[in-house]
């Protein structure tokens, strides 16, 4: 009995001391291939959303205008009401001939059933699960999860920051209530790193290469801004 004890205590230091060293290895490979991203200062026009309730319907109606293509990225994406007008607005501009790729992080999309994913690629919408695990530094790469939320319309507007699509952020979770959390709306020259940064990520989930469109955009008085990432190893939420 002793024995037995003793083995399976020194099993679980050696997973423990495995776990370490490959999320180590596995964070050194990745940020050699992603080192921190500094930006230009770009100018433009900058919208602060706080709340789900203002942000949801910008949002929905700039993706009603698109005419050539949506590129959306979001950690979480429930299955819920708010999620199904999500999903019923991109299937519509998928019929009408405008270029939808979706993607959702392989956890954060645990809501979303095989039946809804394939309606959605069925109606033209293109999907991905990002970040999905790996066997090459398996343990790193089920912990680094991607927390990036971006829409991009067109290359002329872009979206950015803290909300996910869930009820949760209308303050409809009867645990959670009211959420406050923080997005941007820029319309200007910066639209294209973000559009970048996804095509990127795009590429590494899917092993397509896209490249981004830098669109002509008339210089408008607006605010400057820079955008800044620095790669981390462990999530957040």
């Amino acid at each position: 009995m002793i024995k037995k004890t003793l083995f399976i205590l020194v099993c679980v230091l050696c997973l423990c001391l495995f776990f370490q060293w490959d999320v180590k290895k596995g964070y050194n490979a990745y940020v050699r291939v992603h080192p921190l991203i500094e930006t230009p200062v770009y100018q433009g026009k900058l919208a602060l959303y706080a709340e789900g309730s203002s942000l949801y319907p910008a949002l929905f109606e700039d993706i009603k205008k698109a005419k050539k293509y949506v590129y959306i990225q979001f950690f979480i994406i429930r299955a819920d009401n708010i999620s199904m007008k999500l999903f019923k607005l991109l299937k519509e501009k998928a019929g009408e001939g405008v270029k939808v790729k979706l993607s959702v992080d392989r956890f954060g999309g645990n809501d979303l059933s095989r039946i809804l994913i394939d309606d959605l690629k069925k109606s033209g919408v293109e999907f991905t699960f990002s970040r999905k695990a790996s066997r090459q530094h398996f343990f790193y790469s089920i912990n680094h999860r991607n927390h990036r939320k971006f829409v991009v319309v067109d290359g002329q507007e872009a979206y950015l920051g803290g909300f996910n699509i869930g009820e949760e952020y209308l303050g409809k979770h009867k645990k959670l209530g009211y959420w406050r959390d923080y997005h941007l709306r820029i319309k200007g020259e910066g639209v294209f790193e973000i559009e970048k940064q996804f095509l990127k990520d795009w590429e590494e989930d899917t092993g397509k290469h896209i490249s981004p469109q830098r669109v002509p955009i008339a210089r408008s008085n607006g605010a400057n801004y820079q955008r800044f990432q620095l790669e981390k190893n462990l999530s957040k939420r």
